[in-house]
């Protein structure tokens, strides 16, 4: 898959499943986790089940969303 693809594919997921884009507010909405714990779980996790090749593909794609963002697309 193109590197647009992936993009578009993780923009639907986003659009599919807001909650994903702010995981501290999505906290809230429980009332017992707080933001802190949220972030600590999800990076723990994404350490434990991902490898570093793996990582790197996050941390890029994260960077390409966070352009994109910028730029209003």
């Amino acid at each position: 898959m193109s590197e647009l693809g992936h993009r578009g594919q993780v923009r639907r997921r986003k659009k599919d499943h807001p909650s994903l884009r702010d995981l501290e507010a999505s906290s809230h909405q429980e009332g017992t986790i707080t933001p802190s714990i949220t972030q600590s779980v999800v990076v723990q996790a994404v350490v434990e089940f991902y490898n570093e090749a793996q990582l790197d593909v996050l941390q890029r794609l994260n960077a390409l969303l966070s352009e994109d963002d910028a730029a209003g697309m």
